[in-house]
């Protein structure tokens, strides 16, 4: 079963239990009727060895260390702004090596490693069920590969990369969620390794794809211009017309939660919850996961599944 509500009293009280069985009922009703989209992000990858958000951004510092020693690594920027992070890192080895291209290179060598793409069956249960689309943030074609162990026909030419090229594909992606039969297509959000144009990493480069600049505040992040982008078309025509599962998202991703807030104050001003999201929740960091699922469910309409990390080492996946 791919949820499960979490029964340790030790991590939920009985009153919490129920909630979220509550919501694990609900969730598996919407998924049963074939009108959820799932929206995957690195931890489900993670589960098969594809790096972190954390892990890639400490192969991109070795990196630029090994490009210049005198590059300043910030834990703290690793761990609070790694957009922003990342883009000094790009920055930094453009400097030193001339072109960008080095830095992609980096992220194309560390997935281009794991070719053909690992798959377990975590992710053969997910794209058996039946969801109306699927979209990633993922840089790496698991999923793909998946669906082609499900069905060898789907082993080809599965993937949709947004960007500039993309548009008949996205608008047949579209099409394709009043279907009634499995996706056949995957849909990249931030891109693949193996096209460094399609690569959304970096700060700059999320302002490129969703013509959005964010300043943080105490709430996350307030919008500072706007720009109607094919990325921001796509993810905001996503989030205002379908219920969708986040799987493999800590969803801390400002840019990412900025478009959840601008659709959620557009189109559900009564704090009506539109989406799910599957998180972890352990003891060591129980209160953290709740303060989260209350913020999610407040400003961006999206109700928080919970399911026990017994060892406590799922937290930011």
């Amino acid at each position: 079963m791919l949820v499960r509500s979490a029964v340790d009293a030790a991590v939920l009280t009985a009153d919490e239990r129920g909630s979220n069985s509550g919501r694990v009922a609900e969730l598996v009703r919407l998924i049963s009727s074939g009108r959820v989209l799932l929206f995957v992000g690195a931890g489900c990858s993670a589960l098969v060895a594809y790096p972190t958000w954390a892990q890639l951004l400490s192969e991109l510092e070795r990196e630029a260390l090994r490009c210049d020693k005198n590059f300043q690594i910030s834990s703290e920027d690793r761990r609070d702004n790694p957009i922003g992070y990342a883009e000094r890192i790009k920055q930094h080895i453009l400097a030193s090596k001339g072109n960008s291209d080095h830095f992609h290179d980096v992220v194309d060598r560390l997935y281009r490693a794991k070719t053909p793409p690992s798959v377990d069956d975590f992710h053969r249960v997910l794209v058996r069920l039946p969801f109306c689309g699927i979209l990633t943030t993922n840089y790496d074609k698991v999923l793909e590969a998946a669906l082609a162990d499900l069905d060898p026909a789907f082993g080809t030419d599965n993937s949709v990369v947004l960007n500039r090229d993309a548009r008949r594909y996205i608008s047949e992606f579209f099409l394709s969620l009043d279907i009634d039969q499995r996706p056949s297509r995957i849909v990249h959000l931030h891109g693949v390794h193996s096209d460094p144009e399609s690569i959304v990493l970096t700060e700059s480069e999320y302002q490129g794809v969703y013509g959005v600049r964010v300043k943080p505040n105490e709430d996350g992040a307030v919008e500072v211009g706007r720009e109607w982008t094919l990325h921001r078309k796509v993810l905001w025509a996503i989030l205002a017309t379908r219920r969708v599962l986040f799987v493999g998202f800590s969803l801390s991703d400002q840019y990412f939660n900025l478009m959840l807030k601008v659709v959620s104050e557009d189109l559900w001003r009564w704090d009506r919850p539109a989406h799910f999201a599957i998180m972890p929740i352990a003891p060591n960091y129980k209160e953290k996961a709740m303060r989260h699922a209350s913020k999610l469910e407040e400003h961006y309409g999206v109700q928080v599944v919970f399911y026990e990390d017994a060892y406590g080492s799922h937290e930011g996946l």
